[in-house]
């Protein structure tokens, strides 16, 4: 009797927690709801194009249907991925300078990872990418690209850049 209280407390825990967007019960989907208590200026300031800390790759942060996603611009070493390659979707713009739920894609073990990002202030992006739990994870420091069209790709003789509308 006692694991039966226990099983349907968990499972109607998340119903009742504030934090849960991403909670279903009974084989119902998901369902994430983006807060809205921030403003949209607030929300976009994750777009542009960010380098990452070590110059190994570039990327292209935009919104698409209220999340925000990264293509790849620019790649140091072009044998790993695509150009153009989607790896990064699904962020909702959550708090102040915070972005979470979203997914990130590794080229070389070719697998998807959680992740969230936040803003410690306009030009650093910091993204924690982890399985299952934030408190298990890497995070990834981008620097933002300030003039994307006259900025200097390190190393651009050896690369391409991929330029892609919207």
């Amino acid at each position: 009797m006692k694991a039966l209280i226990l099983l349907g407390w968990l499972l109607l825990c998340p119903i009742f927690s504030a934090g849960a967007q991403n909670t279903h019960l009974a084989g119902q989907p998901a369902t994430r709801v983006a807060n809205t208590s921030g403003s949209e200026k607030n929300a976009d300031a994750i777009l542009g194009e960010w380098l990452d800390e070590k110059k190994t790759v570039r990327i292209q942060v935009y919104k698409k249907c209220n999340t925000y996603n990264a293509r790849i611009v620019w790649l140091k070493d072009e044998s790993i991925a695509r150009l153009g390659s989607h790896v990064l979707e699904g962020l909702l713009y959550t708090q102040k300078n915070s972005w979470e739920e979203g997914r990130i894609f590794y080229p070389r073990t070719n697998s998807w990872y959680d992740c969230r990002c936040t803003l410690h202030n306009p030009s650093i992006m910091k993204v924690r990418v982890y399985i299952g739990t934030p408190l298990l994870g890497k995070t990834i420091e981008f620097n933002r690209i300030e003039n994307p069209a006259k900025e200097t790709i390190p190393n651009e003789t050896h690369s391409t850049r991929f330029v892609a509308s919207h």
